[in-house]
């Protein structure tokens, strides 16, 4: 169990770092959404759902708003989820992704 825990986070940090080099060297958001996305989707169901997610964001060691008690890794995995979930069904799939990647880069730019 913890071997695998370890991994699912291991994956999520490779996730989260490689979109972050990859959309600062140019990669494409279509591109760095798909990488993130697979490397994310460990039990490649084709949704990131909340433990996906929660991985993702513990991975991604950025600190939360200072506003506040501070949320645990899984009450911001919810938020984000709830902020790019356009469907609302609970889960992040490849297009939400996409979606998500997309306008991280225009705000990146500045647009």
């Amino acid at each position: 169990m913890i071997g695998t825990k370890l991994t699912f986070v291991t994956l999520a940090a490779l996730a989260g770092m490689a979109s972050a080099t990859a959309m600062a060297q140019g990669v494409s958001p279509e591109v760095v959404a798909q990488r993130s996305f697979s490397r994310a989707d460990t039990n490649q169901d084709g949704k990131l759902d909340l433990a996906e997610v929660t991985a993702m964001v513990a991975a991604w060691n950025a600190p939360p708003p200072a506003t506040g008690p501070a949320p645990s890794a899984e009450q911001r995995a919810q938020g984000w989820i709830n902020r790019n979930d356009a469907d609302k069904n609970g889960s992040i799939d490849l297009a939400e992704m996409i979606t998500t990647m997309r306008a991280r880069a225009a705000k990146a730019k500045g647009n």
